[in-house]
């Protein structure tokens, strides 16, 4: 279950409620709570009212405690789950996810000097786009955000000649897939895609 709040005023008394409510006394999976920071200090704070609460439950619930905007990436890398965004502690924080994968945890975008493939999993309202020289003809960019459907990230790749991949296509496969572990049923997929494709406008689809 996730929740989402944006205002600025007691906030660390929000993201307790939010936990709560969200954690559902323990009959859900998992509980994430995503505030918008108006400071590093609420990257931090959200952290740390995650682990308080996880704490003082009678359950086991793992907790995905994230901030947007600029001053909220901190909390990605304090996260368990890191999504791809620039910050020094990221390599650090990375690393074990990395190594895992056969991969390398770098600082900065700006380090690297070629893709193949990128997924981006950041709200469309943080701005992220990649650094120019990595987009061309040959990479793949996949975003999981889906509201916009053409987010800054698609709109760059598009502009550059990649394969866009939108978030509403990556929704109708993970549909496809929960209702085979939900009902037991496949859906085919024309039908989902289909209805998924129809609350867009026309100028909404890369392709």
């Amino acid at each position: 279950m996730e929740c989402c709040w944006p205002a600025a005023d007691q906030l660390d008394l929000i993201a307790s409620k939010l936990f709560d409510l969200c954690a559902w006394n323990g009959q859900v999976d998992i509980a994430k709570v995503v505030l918008k920071a108006y400071d590093v200090a609420d990257a931090l704070m959200v952290h740390r009212v995650a682990q308080e609460c996880r704490d003082r439950w009678t359950f086991d619930m793992p907790c995905i405690a994230l901030c947007t905007t600029e001053a909220g990436k901190l909390s990605r890398v304090l996260n368990r789950t890191l999504t791809p965004v620039t910050h020094a502690a990221l390599p650090v924080a990375a690393a074990p996810v990395a190594q895992r994968f056969g991969g390398t945890a770098v600082a900065s975008l700006t380090d690297l000097d070629a893709v193949d493939v990128v997924v981006g999993t950041i709200p469309a309202a943080a701005g992220f786009v990649l650094p120019e020289h990595l987009l061309s003809k040959h990479v793949i960019v996949m975003d999981a955000a889906y509201k916009p459907a053409i987010t800054p990230l698609l709109a760059q790749a598009h502009a550059h000649g990649a394969v866009c991949i939108q978030g509403y296509e990556m929704l109708v496969e993970q549909g496809l897939e929960q209702s085979k572990l939900w009902t037991h049923e496949a859906v085919a997929k024309e039908v989902l895609a289909s209805q998924v494709k129809a609350t867009l406008a026309a100028s909404d689809v890369l392709h």
